[in-house]
């Protein structure tokens, strides 16, 4: 049976871990260990790790999230692995083994698919289509969504995430292993993708934004206005594609709540709706 290591990188997430780890515990997928590398928390995260039997996890001083990962990346001895930050989470509990599944019906070295976007409360913000890979795309714009992003084991042994990139590690990870590997997008939503004012792209919004255009520069990626018009269609044509998962988004709130990898995806923000659904959870 395929083995599955997921990968958790931690620091001082107390408010959210819980949920992650809960997205992790109830996958359907049994063949399934989740290391979580924690950085010294001091924030209350070690006393919920420690009411886990079903993970391996440490908490050490380390050289910051993108060191954790590699040392998470390290120790994973499964035949698939996956890198879920302490603040995301996996939608469905099947969500494992529906990859696993794909893993074994492809030759791809990577699965990727659909994601969404939560608030701290857990509260639906937006939906992301994510479309097939393109080698050229992901050059002018990050499109794919790290927590729905699955390897092969050969993948991360042979590569590791950059650690002297503070923002846009996950991107210039994508960058690496895009002409080396074959990439699959799994047509499903697999994650949610949370916000939050502590996450780092979102309080150092300017930073972030630099450490990206600094990496197209040192990769000699366009920085042109043919680039730049490229980009901005290509960032259009995602918005309006998001109508192609809606029947799937829908499934969060038509399908039994016990699909869900713990009780993660609040209603959106209508009050109706919001509403309407609560009383149909009251009665599952």
């Amino acid at each position: 049976m395929t083995s599955v290591s997921i990968v958790t990188p931690s620091y001082n997430q107390a408010q959210f871990i819980r949920e992650t780890l809960e997205s992790v515990r109830q996958q359907t997928y049994s063949n399934l260990t989740h290391i979580v590398v924690d950085g010294k928390s001091d924030d209350g995260t070690v006393d919920i790790l420690s009411e886990y039997d079903n993970i391996e996890w440490s908490s050490e001083p380390d050289r910051g999230q993108t060191h954790a990962i590699n040392k998470g990346f390290e120790r994973a001895d499964g035949d698939i692995v996956g890198w879920l930050n302490s603040d995301d989470l996996y939608t469905y509990r099947s969500t494992v083994e529906e990859v696993v599944d794909v893993f074994d019906r492809s030759n791809a070295d990577i699965v990727f698919g659909h994601a969404i976007t939560i608030g701290p409360d857990s509260e639906l913000l937006r939906s992301h289509y994510i479309p097939p890979f393109d080698r050229n795309k992901l050059k002018r714009h990050c499109y794919i969504v790290q927590p729905s992003v699955f390897f092969r084991d050969h993948v991360v042994a042979e590569n590791c995430l950059n650690e002297d990139r503070e923002y846009s590690m996950d991107y210039e990870f994508w960058l690496d292993l895009a002409d080396q590997y074959e990439w699959y997008r799994y047509d499903a939503i697999v994650a949610a993708d949370r916000n939050h004012k502590g996450r780092k792209i979102i309080r150092d919004a300017e930073a972030s934004y630099a450490d990206t255009v600094q990496l197209r520069k040192e990769r000699g990626i366009g920085d042109n206005r043919a680039f730049a018009v490229r980009q901005t269609l290509d960032k259009l044509d995602l918005r309006w594609r998001r109508v192609r998962i809606l029947p799937r988004l829908l499934e969060l709130y038509r399908e039994p709540i016990e699909r869900f990898a713990f009780d993660i995806i609040r209603p959106p923000l209508s009050s109706v709706i919001r509403t309407q659904l609560w009383q149909r959870k009251k009665q599952l």
